[in-house]
């Protein structure tokens, strides 16, 4: 039984190597793009330093803006931060499978299947459409070309 149980548990490992990543055209920050989309890392500490520097200045900016005290105007920096590593961070993203689980948790129960810890080192987005070159051409001319017409 153990053995059935492995296979299973490598199935849904399997399936979910192949999983399409869920990704918004644009994220909360002030300044993110639709070619600075997510998810832009594996986890938080992978992420530029200089970004995540420049995204929690813009916050605090916000923030002080609003006219809060310095407590609480630190606490809403750490949630907004927090909603933005969840929104550009893979592992914090939800796992489109179920539509509720995360990615991190989605490897933990595959680790529990597998009897094996599994680390996520890197990921490749695609998105739909891309690197797909479309080529421009005369129809006329090949109509004509086809036909022997010059």
């Amino acid at each position: 039984m153990a053995k059935q149980d492995t296979q299973s548990g490598r199935e849904q490992l399997a399936k979910a190597k192949k999983v399409v990543i869920k990704n918004p055209k644009k994220v909360s920050g002030p300044y993110t793009t639709e070619e600075n989309c997510p998810p832009q890392a594996i986890s938080p500490e992978e992420l530029d330093p200089e970004v995540v520097a420049r995204e929690r200045a813009i916050i605090l900016e916000q923030v002080k803006e609003s006219g809060k005290p310095a407590d609480i105007a630190e606490k809403m920096v750490d949630g907004r931060m927090r909603k933005y590593f969840e929104e550009v961070t893979l592992l914090a993203q939800t796992f489109v499978i179920d539509g509720e689980t995360k990615v991190r948790d989605a490897i933990k129960n595959a680790e529990k299947d597998v009897g094996a810890p599994i680390k996520l080192t890197k990921f490749v987005r695609y998105a739909l459409g891309e690197g797909i070159e479309k080529a421009e051409s005369d129809f006329a001319a090949e109509v004509a070309a086809t036909a022997g017409v010059k």
